[in-house]
Order: C-alpha cells, then sequence, then structure tokens
C-alpha cells in the first residue's frame, strides 16, 4: 500500500508534542578522586532517552613530570584519553584503543584549522599558550598570558579540560538519541593515557 502524501492529522501531531521535557543531567564517574595516568573511571548513563550529542567529560588536570623539568599538558584534551570502551549489560560492544592517536588524525584533517580553535577553547588546542587568572582578583574576564614554550613557564596545575567531541558509538551511533530503558545497563569507560 502506498501514500501520495502523509495525513494532515499527523503533521498535526507531530507540531503538538506534549510530555516531552529536557534535563542536564550531570554524571559522576565511579572515581572522584585524583586519578593517575594508566586508570580508569566508569560512567553509568542514566535511564530514560539520553542525547549522545551533548555527552562531555569535564575535568582539572595536573602535569606531573619524572625529570624534574616543567611539563605541559599536550594539545587537544582527547589526548589523555588512552582507550574508550561501551559497555551495555557487561558486554563490551565498543573498545577503542589508542584512542588519542585516533582522535588527533580527523581533527586535524576536518577541524583544527586556526578558525576553528576558539570554538574548541578547553580541548587545549594550543597547548603553547595558558592563561593565568589571579586568584584574589574580581575581575575573570582578564587574564595574564602564559607562554608555555619558555623553561620558566611552570608546569600546567589545576588546568581545565573539555572533551565534547567523541569517536565511535558516542558520535555515530544511528540514534543519537537512544532509549537506555530499552538498553537497561549502559557504561563508559575512560582509561586515560600517559
Amino acid at each position: 500500500m502506498e501514500f501520495a502524501s502523509f495525513p494532515k492529522n499527523l503533521a498535526y501531531n507531530i507540531k503538538t508534542l506534549s510530555g516531552f521535557s529536557k534535563t542536564t543531567v550531570k554524571l559522576t564517574p565511579d572515581r572522584t578522586s585524583k586519578i593517575p595516568h594508566g586508570e580508569s573511571i566508569k560512567v553509568r548513563l542514566p535511564q530514560n532517552t539520553i542525547d549522545l550529542m551533548t555527552f562531555t567529560l569535564f575535568f582539572k588536570g595536573k602535569a606531573l613530570g619524572t625529570s624534574g623539568g616543567n611539563v605541559h599538558f599536550p594539545r587537544l584534551s582527547s589526548s589523555i584519553i588512552k582507550t574508550l570502551a561501551v559497555y551495555v549489560n557487561d558486554t563490551l560492544i565498543e573498545c577503542i584503543d589508542s584512542y588519542n592517536t585516533l582522535y588527533n588524525k580527523p581533527y586535524d584533517l576536518d577541524g583544527g584549522g586556526v578558525n576553528q580553535t576558539a570554538k574548541h577553547f578547553l580541548e587545549n588546542a594550543d597547548p603553547s599558550i595558558g592563561f593565568s587568572v589571579a586568584t584574589n582578583s574580581n575581575d575573570t574576564s582578564a587574564g595574564t598570558p602564559l607562554i608555555k614554550t619558555r623553561a620558566s613557564t611552570p608546569s600546567d596545575t589545576k588546568q581545565k579540560f573539555m572533551v565534547n567531541n567523541w569517536l565511535g558509538f558516542l558520535s555515530t551511533c544511528n540514534c543519537p538519541c537512544p532509549d537506555t530503558n530499552d538498553l537497561n545497563n549502559v557504561e563508559i569507560e575512560i582509561t586515560f593515557a600517559d
């Protein structure tokens, strides 16, 4: 059976969608204390329909070096992710090893141009420069530039980062808003790189 066009009543029902709400949810990983490189965190997605396009990781980082010199974070905040794994009902459905390397390649080819740097400010798109704001300053709009290529610039401490562009299931799921009630237990595991 074929329809020449869809019924007018259907168009009306779509225009008057009801019982819909959108809520921002802050997910807390299974560990919130200092997490050294080589270790993992897991985040369980809530039971409901979720928008994977808004899945974001916020964190503060401290760079520690073994040589005694000053150290800084690498280009792109995703560079700290060694492995990204997705589990559904304790079954591994996706595991991306060398996530940091794989993320950098499409970023360089697609979105890493100079004109895109401002959009990715918490992604550490240009690790050669940073900003310092005095702790007693009321003016948070201004900061002192830090040229990180100088030997005298101190190591990165309490640097804020964000990861909101993902590879794999989180960005390419055919349905960007899956109902986790249908999937039951969905967990994202992130292992941090050196």
